[in-house]
């Protein structure tokens, strides 16, 4: 997932490459180009990315302002949705089928967002639902298109820095994976 850095203004990808706005955008889709700091193709390990230049060309990287994971299944399910991680509920908002988590993970806070479910249970939902704790796997409800045009989940990690809540890229940062690049210790790999 690429990342935009909001104390620069810089893009990253996972292997920790940065790179900065080039001045182009296609606004009719809202993506905005981003290129390669000291110039040179983007690295996505394990990743097929074509930036759209042909071939599989990866001198651009497009960012939408997208900051999650948007899964999706091939068949009609229903999908159950588990938490990532065992924590406590801090959010819910019904209008997007959206359950929040935070975890303690070390000396770190995170919080974890689920959305688009349905299904998810009373005990979850409104004010009795904040300060409730899960298990990892814990049910919180099923894949669906509650606040959306198509049945996913949107998935997205925020780590609290200071006082202010950063998307973090859950999957960036796992020694040894896919490639021996070098891994950022402030962005780690946290849930399978």
């Amino acid at each position: 997932m690429p990342d935009l850095d909001p104390a620069d203004d810089t893009m990253r990808s996972r292997p920790w490459q940065t790179g900065v706005y080039d001045g182009q955008s296609i606004t009719s889709s809202g993506l905005w180009a981003f290129v390669k700091s000291g110039s040179g193709d983007w690295d996505f390990d394990g990743v097929l990315y074509n930036d759209g230049q042909g071939g599989t060309g990866k001198k651009y990287l497009w960012f939408d302002n997208h900051t999650g994971y948007d899964f999706v299944s091939t068949d009609s399910g229903p999908h159950g949705i588990y938490s990532v991680e065992a924590g406590t509920t801090c959010g819910y908002v019904a209008a997007f089928g959206q359950i929040c988590i935070e975890h303690t993970i070390g000396s770190d806070t995170y919080r974890s967002w689920y959305s688009h479910m349905s299904n998810i249970p009373s005990t979850l939902q409104a004010n009795s639902g904040l300060g409730h704790s899960v298990y990892r796997w814990y049910y919180l409800g099923n894949m669906s298109n509650v606040g959306a045009s198509a049945v996913h989940l949107h998935f997205v990690t925020r780590k609290l820095v200071g006082s202010e809540w950063w998307v973090v890229d859950p999957y960036g940062h796992k020694p040894g994976w896919p490639s021996n690049t070098n891994d950022d210790p402030s962005n780690p790999y946290l849930w399978d």
